[in-house]
């Protein structure tokens, strides 16, 4: 089983992820840990892009991959691949809904939440002002648009693209992961 959670910043999905895959005796990856895989198999700098979660200029990109720009929805199939293969797990971000779409035990989950709810959360975890906090947040998920958009030729967010969408700030974390184990428990 693998369950992909894609989130607004500040929605808890590393939080929440964590507590899945303790209830599920399984690991979890977020952008730490696939950037210190990267860097043990050696594959960090092929792939620094998709796994800094940052687009690349599509034109200049366009210009150098020539005939290849239909690889790019590939990278993170190739990336994911080589880091975390078939196992079962929990996986935070990195186009996961996308990747694993067709395989028959993957549960996607997409957490969103009130955007002052976010900024207060990001405020008080970060210890900076609240001006700063909402910049960060609303900066995040613009890039987190912008990379899926990049990486899948979808609509980040798009409730079709997920099973399950949850207002995480309304249902607070250890709730929002009893629901997500609950549909899992349900669904599979």
């Amino acid at each position: 089983m693998i369950i992909t959670i894609a989130r607004q910043c500040g929605s808890g999905g590393v939080s929440v992820g964590k507590m899945i895959a303790d209830h599920y005796d399984i690991p979890i990856y977020d952008k730490a840990s696939l950037n210190e895989l990267a860097q043990e198999k050696g594959i960090y700098d092929k792939y620094s892009n998709f796994l800094a979660e940052r687009t690349v200029n599509s034109l200049l990109y366009a210009i150098t991959m020539g005939d290849n720009v239909a690889k790019i929805t590939e990278t993170p199939r190739e990336v994911l691949a080589q880091l975390i293969g078939e196992q079962d797990c929990v996986l935070v971000g990195r186009c996961g809904n996308f990747v694993y779409r067709d395989r028959s035990d993957c549960v996607s989950v997409y957490l969103h939440g009130d955007l002052h709810q976010r900024v207060k959360l990001m405020e008080k975890q970060l210890g900076v002002s609240e001006k700063v906090a909402k910049k960060l947040v609303q900066d995040t998920d613009e890039e987190r648009a912008a990379y899926h958009k990049y990486y899948t030729k979808e609509n980040w967010g798009v409730a079709e693209h997920y099973d399950i969408c949850l207002d995480s700030c309304r249902l607070h974390f250890d709730e929002t992961a009893k629901v997500i184990t609950q549909f899992i428990d349900s669904a599979c």
